[in-house]
């Protein structure tokens, strides 16, 4: 089977290469289209310069993203935002985030908007981020902290806001990288506007082996983005996105076979292939009164996938619709919205790899509304005053049914005499009722926030800030349905995360230096975990997080340097294990670094990755032995050869230090080694 999906995805790369020669050669014989006019649209509750904000933001912007090498979205985030991701592959564009100490399921606790449209999965898979090519993305804004209530839903710990790049200059461009373990990485893409009217097309191709066996991943696809200019006051942008991809599991090694052999593979044939579809649509719009912004989205993932000698079929939708209105001035506006969410899963699983009967399917949906007000007010010149609130609630319609495996196949499939009929046959099978299951549930949430910034001079500012938080339970944590087990078929008393948390920043920003430091204090009363005892995910009680994340940047014309660091003290409250700290969570985690442009045209760069000392996964005892601390080398050089060529040549793990990404009771899962990366970029 993996022969063949090869084959064809093969088969696609073909098609997307021609497009890339086309593009190409597009690009040199295109005449020059008019520029579109400048317009500026301000960002929501990020309108003013970064020492207005009562908040923790990071933004990485066009120019970071050019000059980095990085082979995907989440190593950019790493470096750029000291952001860390788990990854069961090896391959960080299958891993899991995770912002101020969480652990297990930490990528559930932030939100991922494209465009202002949600791509959170409906059940507990993580984000598929080899969809989002690095070239095609405009800017990045990393929010830490709880911001659920202009955000709701996942934004417990911190939002990712993806921006992807639009038309406008008539210009194209093409990228190709190279590298070890078979990584290639190819981009072209056009933009330009025509009057008013502005588009930009995109393809990309992408493929790694993989530093451990049976790790390959693949992914391709395109996006056309068209927009409009109604005058001066009103913007119409809508986007059309398809990639698909395949990934490869090689499993977990125990200790001595990670100490024997890192890249190993101990799992059989172990995979996924998706197709994902994004839709998006934006009104900007600014009146006498104020202004406003109606996004409308859809999201559809169809995923084929083999795991643990389960067979199943995917097929995950989203929609929705989220307009935003702001009254006022700079002085004093409030800011009304509200939210509607629809999420379908649609699940098949089968006896055996040919996929000819099906031995359970699943219908699940969740319909999401939510309301929300938000204010902003000059105390003083130099003082505000911020917060909202948010009301919110999901209604989830649960419909499982498992069928009696005997009685599936006409044909007996145990004995050797394959005309044999099957004395169980039945057509359609029965249930087995005590593991399926069909049921409504309707849970409710509410958010708050209020925050007062100060700014002392124009280069410094204070701010404290309070923010009640929440997430909804995702399908697959309330409900078994994919094949693997829990004690309860379905948790119904499984209730929502509520938790408070309590922010103090300052920050400091003048034309050379850059330096912030936030401190947070966030109680949950019922965290969601799974519980290994009672084979379940359920509301494990009380935890408490208390960190800081601190940031130094110093940029001159020939030289730079910057230090992230997150320092967290993350601990359970509850029976037993009060006191201990949370699985997988580091006391402390930097990112370090410095360049140096000796010419004008040349760039060398080095950075530094620290990670603390971790307990595994499922360890809420801490009586195992705690992964170790662990320092990687990044470097890179790139140099602009000409006025719009420019070379890259990065080298990722520097020293090749053996360490792990992430484990659970006793799986390790090994992250990459020592790899390099060649790649050339050019717009014309």
């Amino acid at each position: 089977m993996r022969t063949a999906v090869i084959m064809r995805l093969l088969n696609v790369n073909s098609s997307f290469q021609i497009i890339w020669v086309l593009l190409f050669f597009a690009s040199i014989t295109a005449q020059a289209a008019e520029l579109l006019p400048e317009y500026i649209v301000r960002a929501w509750h990020f309108e003013s310069d970064s020492l207005d904000i009562p908040s923790d933001v990071v933004t990485i912007g066009r120019e970071t993203i050019e000059n980095s090498a990085a082979p995907s979205l989440p190593d950019l985030l790493h470096t750029e935002a000291n952001l860390v991701f788990r990854s069961y592959n090896g391959n960080s564009n299958g891993g899991e985030v995770a912002m101020q100490g969480f652990g297990e399921g930490s990528g559930r606790r932030v939100l991922i908007l494209v465009d202002g449209i949600k791509v959170n999965h409906a059940d507990m898979s993580n984000v598929d981020w080899q969809q989002f090519s690095l070239r095609d993305i405009e800017s990045v804004e990393v929010l830490r902290g709880g911001n659920n209530v202009l955000y709701g839903n996942h934004a417990l710990s911190g939002v990712i806001k993806i921006t992807t790049r639009k038309g406008g200059e008539s210009r194209s461009s093409f990228s190709a990288f190279t590298g070890s373990y078979g990584y290639r990485n190819f981009d072209a893409s056009r933009s330009g506007s025509i009057g008013d009217f502005y588009y930009r097309l995109s393809v990309n191709d992408q493929q790694d082996e993989g530093y451990r066996d049976q790790s390959l991943s693949d992914s391709r696809g395109g996006k056309l983005n068209l927009g409009y200019f109604l005058g001066d006051d009103d913007e119409f942008n809508t986007s059309f996105a398809y990639n698909e991809g395949y990934v490869e599991f090689p499993g977990p090694l125990t200790l001595p076979e990670f100490e024997d052999d890192p890249q190993q593979s101990q799992s059989g044939e172990e995979y996924s292939e998706s197709e994902n579809y994004r839709q998006s649509f934006n009104w900007l719009a600014q009146r006498a009164w104020g202004e406003f912004k109606l996004y409308g989205g859809y999201n559809r993932r169809n995923l084929i996938w083999e795991l643990d000698g389960i067979y199943g079929d995917n097929d995950l939708q989203g929609f929705s619709f989220t307009p935003k209105f702001k009254f006022g001035d700079e002085e004093s506006s409030v800011i009304y919205g509200f939210d509607v969410l629809y999420d379908t899963i649609d699940f098949l699983s089968y006896t055996d790899q040919s996929r000819q009967y099906v031995k359970s399917d699943a219908a699940l949906a969740r319909s999401t509304s939510g309301v929300y007000v938000f204010a902003e007010h000059e105390l003083t010149t130099r003082s505000q005053i911020s917060g909202g609130v948010r009301y919110e609630r999901a209604t989830t319609d649960y419909d499982y049914r498992k069928y009696n495996e005997s009685q599936l196949e006409p044909l007996d499939p145990i004995l050797t005499d394959p005309f044999n009929p099957n004395p169980n046959f039945k057509s359609p099978a029965d249930l087995v009722e005590a593991d399926s299951y069909k049921d409504d549930l309707a849970k409710d949430g509410w958010a708050g926030e209020l925050s007062l910034n100060y700014r002392l001079t124009n280069s410094f500012s204070i701010w404290v800030g309070y923010d009640r938080v929440y997430r909804y339970p995702v399908l697959d944590e309330v409900a078994a349905y994919q094949g693997f087990p829990l004690s309860k078929p379905m948790n119904a008393e499984l209730e929502p995360e509520e938790g408070n948390n309590f922010e103090a920043g300052v920050k400091y920003l003048n034309q050379r230096w850059e330096a912030s430091a936030t401190f947070f204090y966030l109680t949950m009363d019922n965290e969601i975990a799974y519980d290994d005892t009672i084979k379940l995910n359920t509301n494990i009680g009380a935890t408490r997080r208390l960190g800081a994340d601190l940031m130094v940047r110093y940029t001159a014309k020939s030289w730079g340097a910057s230090s992230q660091c997150s320092i967290v003290d993350a601990r359970l409250q509850y029976g037993g294990v009060a006191g201990n700290r949370v699985p997988l969570v580091s006391e402390f985690n930097a990112v370090s670094q410095a360049w140096v442009a000796p010419i004008e045209d040349l760039r060398v760069s080095l950075s530094m990755d620290f990670m603390g000392a971790r307990y595994v996964g499922g360890d809420y005892y801490n009586s195992l032995s705690q992964l170790p601390p662990y320092v990687t080398f990044d470097s890179q050089v790139a140099y602009d050869f000409k006025q719009h060529l420019k070379l890259f040549v990065r080298v990722n793990n520097l020293l090749d230090h053996q360490h792990v990404s992430t484990a659970y009771l006793g799986g390790y899962y090994p992250a990459a080694g020592r790899s390099l990366i060649v790649g050339l970029s050019a717009g014309f």
